[in-house]
């Protein structure tokens, strides 16, 4: 098996983390057994697990609103509800039924229709998940990490490496079991290796339901956690034609079940209990967690717990005593300096490559940055191509988007109250959005003036999808 060195690649400094002493307690807080405590959040909304539904999720694939038509004409059934024609795809029209011109009688088998309310290309279409559908296309894509409500960036971020770098990791840690999923992480035990400490597996158990936030006054949230990917189109659909005699009306059905990566969520479900009982860390004792009590010594929901943490120290409940070593470095954004000049930056994705590392052992890099690290990148690229004379050459339009950008960036910076300045932070998110949509500003999206508007769309993309956490 590989080893593994962690690093992580973070703007400029570690991000603050408000940490207690992480613990391992014998015996497990109170709960389901196979959820994470539904213990209410800050703002007194409630959370509870439910059964998922294909809604729930994103990348629906197509669904046509049925139009009703007039027909005149007779129709034979071949295929209905009690028996429907299953198969990947979508059928003729022959497959489904048999038309012919309306007589001044109907023979055995056969019925008037004046209406047809649905279509093969337009059906009545029921849209379900595949059931104990876990992956898409059979394993895990960097796709498939959607980060919901819940603060764990690090965490996600920390995934989307080892998706990236070894997928099958993520699938031999998957074990189906029916209506429900386990999971196997790695905790901490002191008196494991002959008790010089280390990692041994811990396997947590979970049902496949996702946990869902509903506030005081009863408004559906949708979903805590993060949300899943469904494919964009289904593996299984059943056909089948209906007549309504007593309207000489009939119209084409379809169930179709669709697979999607619940893996993720379900995971990151997975990783809230096991935070509950052995902390973030898997219970190191020199990695401290955040704290798993409140103030009265009440048991906090693991999904409170995951909120802000370290990617690099993740890795550990990934592969156990199997990392060999982790750590950070910090990087600070230069207009003037490409990348081809960062030489830490260099050698690390060389590293990911292979280059320089041991033979048995894996390199695996995160890239993450704090909100306020991203804003501040954009604020410095955004005055640097203020300040270049090929700003004339583009028109007054976009000097002025640009100019009224670094006003708001200004005011940010120069803003005391935490408040006033996130509020300020997220203002600045709404302008990145309507910079970047598709069509507004076709400029950015080119290889102009030396990559300068490349790398000013990419940190407006990056302060576009900027949380809280």
């Amino acid at each position: 098996m590989k080893q593994h060195r962690q690093s992580t690649e973070q703007a400029q400094t570690e991000p603050e983390v408000q940490q207690a002493p992480a613990s391992a307690p014998s015996q497990q807080p109170a709960s389901s057994g196979r959820n994470p405590l539904e213990t209410p959040d800050s703002d007194g909304d409630t959370r509870s697990h439910e059964e998922v539904s294909i809604y729930d999720g994103q990348g629906m694939g197509w669904a046509n609103e049925s139009e009703e038509q007039a027909v005149d004409s007779q129709i034979h059934i071949l295929h209905r509800a009690r028996d429907p024609l299953e198969l990947a795809g979508t059928p003729s029209p022959g497959q489904l039924y048999e038309t012919q011109p309306m007589g001044d009688s109907c023979e055995p088998g056969w019925d008037p229709v004046r209406t047809q309310y649905s279509s093969v290309d337009a059906p009545n279409r029921t849209e379900e998940l595949l059931p104990n559908t876990l992956f898409i296309d059979g394993g895990p894509s960097t796709s498939d990490i959607i980060q919901g409500g819940i603060g764990d960036c690090y965490y996600l971020a920390a995934l989307t490496t080892i998706v990236s770098s070894d997928p099958s990791k993520i699938q031999s840690m998957i074990t189906p079991a029916g209506a429900s999923v386990k999971f196997t992480f790695f905790r901490y035990d002191a008196a494991a290796n002959g008790g010089l400490g280390g990692y041994v597996p811990a396997t947590i158990t979970v049902d496949n339901e996702l946990a869902r936030t509903t506030g005081s006054d009863g408004t559906d949230y949708g979903l805590l956690g993060s949300s899943f990917r469904v494919a964009e189109n289904p593996t299984n659909s059943a056909w089948w034609a209906g007549i309504r005699r007593s309207e000489e009306a009939f119209w084409v059905s379809e169930k179709a079940e669709f697979e999607a990566a619940l893996w993720a969520p379900l995971m990151e479900k997975a990783f809230a209990r096991f935070s509950e009982i052995y902390g973030q860390y898997g219970g190191h004792p020199g990695r401290a967690s955040n704290a798993s009590t409140d103030d009265a010594g009440n048991a906090v929901s693991g999904y409170d717990v995951l909120h802000g943490g370290i990617a690099q120290l993740i890795h550990g409940i990934f592969y156990g005593d199997d990392v060999v070593d982790v750590g950070w470095f910090g990087t600070s954004h230069d207009p003037e300096q490409s990348a081809s000049e960062n030489s830490e930056l260099l050698k690390s994705l060389l590293q990911v490559n292979g280059e320089g590392v041991p033979e048995g052992e894996a390199y695996n890099l995160t890239v993450s940055t704090s909100p306020d690290q991203a804003v501040d990148r954009l604020k410095t690229q955004v005055e640097h191509t203020l300040g270049q004379p090929y700003l004339q050459n583009y028109g007054e339009a976009f000097t002025n988007m640009l100019t009224r950008l670094s006003n708001r960036l200004n005011r940010w910076e120069g803003e005391s109250d935490p408040a006033k300045k996130e509020s300020q932070r997220s203002a600045i998110g709404d302008t990145a959005t309507h910079i970047v949509t598709p069509g507004n500003w076709p400029v950015l999206n080119s290889d102009r003036e030396g990559g300068d508007f490349r790398e000013l769309q990419d940190l407006l993309l990056v302060v576009n999808n900027l949380g809280t956490d």
